[in-house]
């Protein structure tokens, strides 16, 4: 079932200009692993907001392009250009006045609801920062704590 991602990108302030320039870059790879649409969007009410509204073939064709090397290296260079805050909301697709009948794909998936986790916190061996689920912000989330809490100080 197609799978539609929509959010917002907090941009650093005065770098919203960079950040769409830098989304809005063409890559035939996200086509490639079943991207359908991307596109990236400005309110100049929110001088330092980009909207992006994405749907894929299914979750898992999303899910699968943040591993790609070419989207972990276009994340990283995207990095420096954001603020840190994130918003934005997923679904399955089911349908459309503007076509007959259901959203093309496989039989839907359960997408988790907004407080569940849909990846585990952390990998089994408990040593590996979770997997990115979302696009630059999850990925930006789960950078690891490598900072050792155990000692407490004094």
């Amino acid at each position: 079932m197609v799978f539609a991602n929509a959010g917002s990108l907090g941009a650093a302030p005065g770098r919203r200009d960079e950040l769409v320039h830098h989304l809005t870059r063409r890559s035939d790879h996200l086509r490639d692993v079943g991207c359908l649409l991307y596109e990236v969007g400005v309110n100049d009410a929110e001088p330092d907001t980009v909207y992006v509204v994405e749907l894929w073939e299914s979750a898992d064709a999303h899910r699968a392009s943040l591993a790609l090397p070419e989207v972990q290296a276009s994340i990283a260079a995207a990095r420096p250009l954001l603020s840190g805050e994130f918003g934005g909301f997923r679904f399955e697709v089911v349908g459309s006045p503007l076509r007959d009948g259901p959203a093309p794909g496989p039989a839907p998936k359960h997408v988790p609801a907004p407080d569940e986790p849909s990846i585990p916190e952390l990998e089994t061996d408990e040593t590996i920062a979770p997997r990115p689920e979302e696009e630059i912000a999850d990925i930006l989330r789960a950078e690891p704590d490598v900072e050792d809490h155990s000692r407490r100080p004094g």
